[in-house]
């Protein structure tokens, strides 16, 4: 895929296929992408779906840096479960300064590459980053915070019988419009 950014890496075309293949599909638990040759970012592991998060964070490298989207489980506000892909950029304190400054500089690559559809971002810079009861809570957070304004910007719409309404989903709240 063209387009590198400041870094001038870019992203494997097949990044957004397998990005679908977790979001869309449910394909995998989780997908771990890596910069090959300081050029590309490409895919370099999908977890298949029996996967646990023990079992990513077993797979990241303790002086590499790496991405990770990690289909995330958590419960609405509404109580019903929820799983959103959420974007871990993995940079630990043992990796060279050259290997967290390109993964630092990239991410926004793989962000546009990967579309829409991801949850929270994670800066992981050691294990402690990675407690998923925190993950789940901070993505449980973003998401009431969503309800909230999505309540205060239509609180005064009418929802009858007579009117249908319905949010259009585009890439920001500022974009975002209201069917009647």
């Amino acid at each position: 895929m063209p387009g590198g950014g400041m870094s001038g890496i870019t992203v494997a075309g097949d990044a957004f296929t397998a990005y679908q293949a977790l979001q869309k599909n449910k394909e995998h638990s989780f997908i771990v992408f890596k910069i090959q040759d300081e050029k590309t970012i490409i895919v370099a592991e999908k977890g298949d779906k029996s996967l646990t998060w023990d079992d990513l964070i077993s797979r990241l490298p303790a002086d590499n840096g790496a991405y990770v989207v990690y289909d995330l489980s958590y419960k609405a506000k509404s109580g019903a479960e929820n799983t959103k892909p959420i974007l871990i950029t993995w940079a630990p304190d043992a990796a060279p300064i050259k290997v967290k400054m390109m993964y630092s500089s990239s991410k926004d690559s793989l962000k546009k590459a990967l579309g829409q559809g991801l949850g929270i971002e994670i800066q992981a810079n050691d294990l402690s980053d990675l407690d998923l009861n925190e993950i789940r809570q901070r993505q449980e957070s973003r998401t009431i915070q969503i309800v909230n304004r999505f309540q205060v910007l239509f609180n005064n719409v009418p929802c009858n019988s007579k009117y249908l309404w319905t949010l259009v989903h585009c890439n920001s709240w500022n974009e975002r419009i209201l069917v009647i």
